[in-house]
């Protein structure tokens, strides 16, 4: 595979360039994603270099505005792992330590592909875990416990945010990587940030390398407890956005 695009989207992000065991992680990755997506429904892209551009370095974009002490990361509707997996590979390469990401998804196929990755690149501290977001933000042992909730083409911000924003702890950040409407949605979802604790969104454009459209980094700061109604059924949160 081409890591030059994705170092130097790196270094246009100003972060490190992709360490060489993660690269080598990468490589174990995306061979068996493609080799896994029949069997899975993993990804449309096949390409083991757009893969690269596309995934992977779509993936590390968020380590450029997640805080430095972050730790303890849920990828919520991680689908085959993105961003969460290889953000997590990244920085425990670039940190020499290990963060904890715990990888949300609905469809067992797609955990199970998870923890198999997990497994075979030798990953520590990663959690893939079946279930619903609308249940784990009521799970005391999970509601307002991570550092990082990341989230990546699963739905419009208006019902995302009901869905992530039970999860991060007061001081922590619920980070959605967008298409450029990503901004509009805000906007139309900016009532139902304050009834769930958090501050106005910050936007931070991207292009990934090549002939890309614009992308978005929704970055969003928990500032006080979500109240205890949060989040709804999601038959009344598709229904009612707030």
């Amino acid at each position: 595979m081409n890591w030059t695009p994705v170092n130097t989207y790196l270094a246009a992000l100003g972060l490190p360039e992709l360490p060489r065991e993660a690269a080598e992680r990468f490589e174990i990755y995306a061979r068996r994603l493609i080799e896994e997506n029949e069997k899975y429904n993993l990804t449309a892209v096949i390409d083991p270099d757009e893969v690269a551009v596309r995934h992977f370095a779509d993936s590390l974009t968020p380590a450029a505005y997640i805080p430095a002490d972050a730790r303890k990361f849920i990828d919520v509707g991680c689908g085959a792992g993105f961003p969460g997996l290889p953000l997590k590979i990244y920085l425990d390469a670039v940190r020499g330590e290990t963060h904890t990401l715990t990888m949300l998804d609905a469809t067992g196929k797609k955990t199970e592909f998870l923890r198999m990755m997990c497994e075979e690149m030798g990953v520590s501290g990663g959690e893939p875990l079946q279930g619903r977001a609308e249940e784990l933000g009521h799970d005391p042992a999970r509601r307002e416990r991570y550092d990082v909730v990341l989230s990546r083409a699963v739905a419009s911000m208006d019902k995302l945010d009901e869905l992530c924003l039970p999860l991060c702890r007061v001081g922590g950040v619920f980070l959605a990587l967008k298409s450029a409407a990503g901004r509009e949605e805000c906007e139309k979802a900016a009532t139902g940030l304050a009834k769930l604790g958090a501050a106005p969104p910050e936007f931070f454009p991207y292009h990934l390398p090549g002939d890309q459209p614009e992308s978005l980094a929704v970055c969003i700061r928990k500032c006080k407890p979500t109240p205890s109604a949060y989040p709804r059924a999601f038959g009344a949160i598709k229904k009612r956005p707030l």
